[in-house]
């Protein structure tokens, strides 16, 4: 059996141990790429839940102020609409969706014939302004603002 020279056996520890490192250093690069590529499809995962939590709200809203009416089959879809709201938004989203559900009821009872039908026109014109005031309080939770790596 020969032996190789200390020079020789140095190199070869050198490369073995800087080859583990390498390996272990590029597994390491792996395991971090795929915790990114995670942490962005839950991101986009979240903003597809609150977009169409959004969209089903504003197409009832625009369905009242479409139509005229708020009856009984409206306002119930508007309340399911809202169901996962505070799971999705803060409290300044869930309390104006609170504050609309207070308009669409005292529009549905107007026109049922039990509140003052006067006050119908003002229902509605305040009614009216959700699509800028909600879209404006949803805002900062649908900002896409993942900087690219």
């Amino acid at each position: 059996m020969t032996q190789l020279p200390v020079w020789a056996q140095w190199i070869d520890l050198i490369v073995r141990v800087a080859g583990t490192i390498g390996l272990g250093a590029f597994a390491a690069y792996i395991a971090y790429r795929q915790w990114r590529t995670s942490h962005e499809r839950i991101v986009l995962d979240l903003f597809e839940r609150r977009m169409t939590a959004y969209e089903d709200i504003w197409e009832v809203v625009a369905k009242v102020l479409r139509d005229g009416t708020c009856d009984n089959k409206v306002y119930f879809e508007y309340l399911r609409t809202g169901d996962r709201l505070p799971m999705l938004f803060g409290d300044k989203v869930v309390q104006y969706f609170h504050k609309t559900k207070t308009l669409l009821a005292d529009l549905h009872a107007t026109m049922a014939g039990q509140g003052n039908p006067e006050k119908e026109d003002e229902l509605k014109t305040e009614l009216a302004k959700f699509f800028d005031e909600f879209s404006s309080r949803v805002v900062p939770y649908v900002r896409m603002t993942q900087k690219l790596r």
